[in-house]
């Protein structure tokens, strides 16, 4: 059963702890993108596919120094096809 823990684990996620979709959140974004449940052997078989992109994708931007901010974005793509 889903509690508001999903949102304080992200939360906690965020400010120190090493995963960020933690299965609580990966079962409350389940519940309110797709209205239904997400039981917890799924929720963390979905945490343990997701979290290794996630880390790939911040290693990536940190690498193309990209800070999430779409102007950002727009300046690496612009960077990469000028191959700058």
């Amino acid at each position: 059963m889903l509690r508001g823990s999903g949102i304080a684990g992200r939360a906690y996620a965020m400010s120190g702890n090493d995963t960020v979709y933690d299965a609580q959140f990966l079962q409350l974004l389940f519940r309110r993108l797709h209205r239904r449940g997400l039981d917890d052997g799924d929720a963390a078989g979905l945490s343990g596919m997701v979290e290794p992109v996630e880390t790939l994708a911040n290693r990536a931007a940190a690498g193309l120094a990209f800070d999430v901010e779409p102007a950002d974005f727009l300046r690496v793509l612009d960077e990469q096809a000028r191959g700058t």
